[in-house]
């Protein structure tokens, strides 16, 4: 959101309201004119607007309600491990479940004149990458602190890592830096998390 900063030059005012024959003063008929000199006003008027954009914090603000780790903390069943990687955490049930990180940022991403590219890995029970390679599964996204152009995801896929099993995987693109809402849709199943873009 840009705020626009109003710096007024009071002298160059005090000539645009004289020139548009707003009195200033009833004492003096000619009032932007130096001492001594007599004559028409100068209308020459100078308005400078000076806009300024706050730059966005690197780590979430308080204002953006990033998903937390689950207390108890969620437990996938097998043969997905019990604890997720990477110092990550897992969100969601066993219908449909993410990783997440506990700061909650999404930083260092890819930019390019889209946005920011980031890849999420989804997971559900029973899924199985040799027989649904390209999962039915839908990804939107919102701002959450601020208007934004359109969300992008890829279709989904699939693929597989020692240390988490099978997965379905979206590319998506945020258009913008800031507090984002992410909802995946699988199989009459939805799962939302909150995170923050870092620019």
């Amino acid at each position: 959101m840009r705020t626009l900063r109003f710096q007024f030059l009071w002298p160059a005012v005090a000539l645009l309201l004289a020139a548009c024959g707003v009195p200033l003063a009833a004492s003096d008929p000619n009032p932007a004119l130096p001492s001594g000199q007599t004559g028409t006003a100068a209308t020459t008027s100078s308005i400078i607007i000076v806009p300024t954009v706050t730059p966005l914090p690197q780590l979430p603000p308080d204002s953006c309600p990033i998903t937390q780790p689950p207390d108890p903390a969620f437990v996938p069943p097998e043969p997905h491990p019990p604890q997720a990687p990477y110092g990550d955490f897992w969100y969601g049930a066993d219908t449909l479940w993410t990783l997440l990180r506990p700061d909650g940022r999404w930083h260092a991403l890819p930019q390019d004149d889209h946005g920011y590219g980031q890849k999420v890995l989804w997971f559900r029970e029973g899924y199985d990458m040799t027989t649904e390679q390209q999962p039915v599964l839908t990804v939107t996204g919102h701002r959450l602190d601020g208007d934004s152009t359109a969300f992008e995801t890829s279709d989904a896929t699939n693929g597989y890592h020692r240390d988490v099993g099978e997965f379905m995987l979206t590319g998506v693109t945020l258009p913008s830096a800031g507090c984002w809402e992410i909802t995946g849709n699988y199989r009459q199943t939805s799962l939302s998390f909150i995170v923050w873009v870092a620019p």
